[in-house]
């Protein structure tokens, strides 16, 4: 909800005052101001901020599943549950699909700008699209009636490969030797050397101290309004009889974030540096070409050593 009000205010907010005086001129009441004026000048704040809310209600699949709610989450809370990490891939790729297809479909709209037609033109000229997909929904229905592969398809798991994904990960992935070395030392080093200090020098912190640190943070950032409701809020946190548990959430969320960084902005870096050269056997060997197939297999070994630890970190993590 938040997002979605966030943006229909800056839409709104960001009308024209000439739109908004020609609406008066033209002598349209509160509701036509709303209806024809403010509302369409602003549809492409209101509709970011449907693709906001669509975006943060798919992230939310698998918590909903803690209180019960079916569907995707609770699958995939189940298939972790029990160690199946092929079907729980399997579930995650389409929640990701899912989350691609609608992202970019609201996106597409918020692009796409309305279409104006001659007065008088028929409605079917002015809605084909819409047409043209209740004709093939239709057609579809008729056709799953007799042809029986078409109404089991996405009912029935006839398709799915995550059973033998689940047999290939726990028989050759998980007991291969170097893989359980590289994530065995990297657990061993994350926890001796990185999370465990940093979670009991966090905790070792006095409360007031704690406080007065995040309100001089939030003084520094944004002012002393955010820095007394930054006090207010941690102060309240501390006489509730969470502090404890409060400071080891604070902990998960800066490992998570420093790890993340860790891993995505030498990644991004090199993603944004010139494409690997071409190397053409042809014309035989030279200097230049020996130099660049080794930078070749050097940036491609480096990407394999980073998923190697990218591995570590998700055994470390479940």
């Amino acid at each position: 909800i938040p997002p979605m009000i966030l943006m229909t205010t800056l839409g709104l907010k960001k009308v024209s005052p000439e739109v908004v005086e020609a609406g008066k001129m033209s002598g349209c009441s509160k509701w036509q101001m709303l209806r024809h004026v403010y509302i369409p000048s602003a549809r492409t704040e209101i509709l970011v901020g449907v693709n906001q809310v669509i975006m943060l209600c798919l992230a939310m699949v698998v918590l909903t599943a803690f209180i019960g709610m079916p569907g995707l989450g609770a699958k995939l809370l189940a298939m972790m549950g029990s160690f199946k990490i092929g079907r729980s891939f399997e579930i995650g790729i389409t929640i990701v699909l899912l989350a691609v297809t609608l992202d970019r479909l609201s996106k597409a709209w918020v692009a796409k700008q309305p279409e104006h037609f001659d007065k008088g033109a028929p409605w079917v000229q002015q809605h084909k699209f819409l047409v043209l997909a209740i004709a093939a929904f239709v057609i579809s229905i008729i056709v799953a009636q007799f042809v029986d592969v078409l109404s089991e398809i996405g009912r029935k798991q006839h398709f799915s490969q995550g059973r033998e994904l689940d047999t290939f990960i726990k028989k050759t992935v998980l007991t291969n030797d170097v893989l359980q070395g590289v994530t065995g030392t990297l657990r061993y080093v994350m926890n001796v050397y990185v999370l465990i200090p940093f979670r009991d020098f966090l905790l070792s912190i006095p409360t007031p101290a704690f406080i007065m640190i995040i309100a001089a943070g939030a003084w520094k950032i944004a002012g002393p309004r955010q820095a007394a409701i930054a006090c207010a809020f941690f102060t309240y946190v501390a006489l509730s009889g969470w502090w404890d548990r409060s400071v080891i959430t604070i902990y998960y969320v800066l490992s998570s974030t420093f790890v993340a960084m860790a891993l995505a902005i030498p990644l991004a870096v090199w993603g944004a540096g010139p494409p690997a050269q071409r190397i053409d056997f042809s014309k035989g060997l030279n200097t230049g070409m020996i130099t660049g197939l080794i930078s070749l297999v050097f940036r491609r070994s480096f990407i394999a050593f980073v998923a190697l630890i990218a591995a570590g970190v998700g055994r470390y993590i479940s």
